[in-house]
């Protein structure tokens, strides 16, 4: 009979996991004033398994002040990307705060999908995300920083993986970057999570994040699978000659590691330019083609610029 009921707990827990696991990949919380009072809004922004028979029309948001919201996924999302098995979503609420202070917005969901190679049992691993909001009297009003390249990322097998998040601060905060370790449940560390660094890695490997820029570099991936990478990135406003500190997101990002049949162009140093905004900057990029021949080329970039590309004719 004790063997039926162990039997019987291991059945349950798998229904459990199933029902109640396996699709958070990524996410982040963005705040910002509304333009009234102490009224600010908040999005919560995840990135989820398509494939995963668990899905989140709501989910609760803590304030910060000890208050909460269950929050409803906010139209048009989600937005599905069957080819990637990806559900793009967020959930937008608005929280009025009684006074200034320090508050720590957070939400805590269960769990994030299996087989991430960096974070044990992460099956079993809560997904959870913090931003601290600062509303001060002398810093005035407040909208944290936001992200224009997304959190679900590709890198090569046995190759150098650099990506940087496009961060921007939209009242023209200073930011700066910090790696940390990913959170799970009721926010806390997770036991046993690795940096990719301590993964492994094709001949040594390294992990960084550049403090000033938010350059993100992997030298070099060597075990193909999915991790889960955290970093802050924080705000810094002027005020009479005094460096104010004015709050942080969290972005939780995943990073799949695939072997590839090609190898990235390599894009000559450029020279670091300082230029009054409205002037116009000119130019050149210059990049090779180690492993093809082709000449199709094509140019990326997260801000909006106006490009004129002269591809170089051999």
């Amino acid at each position: 009979m004790r063997l039926l009921r162990s039997f019987a707990s291991l059945i349950l827990s798998l229904v459990a996991v199933a029902s109640f696991a396996t699709h958070n990949r990524a996410g982040e919380i963005v705040v910002c004033w509304t333009g009234q009072g102490l009224v600010y809004e908040a999005t919560i922004f995840t990135y989820t398994k398509l494939s995963a028979p668990a899905d989140r029309p709501e989910l609760t948001l803590n304030w910060g002040d000890g208050t909460s919201s269950v929050i409803a996924r906010t139209p048009p999302s989600p937005i599905d990307d069957p080819v990637r098995d990806l559900r793009r979503n967020w959930y937008i609420a608005q929280h009025v705060y009684a006074g200034p202070g320090v508050f720590t917005l957070s939400f805590d969901d269960q769990n994030r999908n299996a087989g991430v190679v960096n974070v044990p049992m992460s099956v079993s691993q809560s997904f959870c995300v913090k931003t601290e909001l600062t509303i001060s009297p002398l810093g005035g009003n407040n909208c944290s920083a936001r992200f224009l390249n997304p959190p679900i990322q590709d890198a090569c097998f046995c190759q150098p993986w650099i990506h940087n998040p496009a961060a921007y601060d939209a009242d023209g905060d200073s930011l700066s970057f910090e790696p940390v370790v990913c959170l799970g449940l009721n926010c806390a560390p997770i036991t046993g999570y690795e940096y990719p660094n301590e993964v492994g890695g094709c001949g040594g490997t390294s992990y960084s994040i550049d403090p000033a820029t938010g350059t993100i570099s992997w030298l070099n991936p060597g075990v193909l699978g999915e991790y889960n990478i955290a970093f802050k990135v924080h705000e810094w406003r002027r005020v009479n000659g005094v460096l104010l500190h004015m709050g942080w997101v969290t972005r939780d990002m995943q990073i799949t590691v695939k072997p590839c049949s090609n190898q990235p162009p390599a894009i000559q140093d450029l020279v670091d330019t300082c230029v009054t905004a409205g002037t116009f900057l000119s130019f050149n990029v210059q990049a090779s083609d180690p492993t093809s021949d082709s000449r199709s080329r094509s140019l990326r970039w997260a801000n909006h610029w106006c490009w004129r590309i002269r591809p170089h004719r051999s």
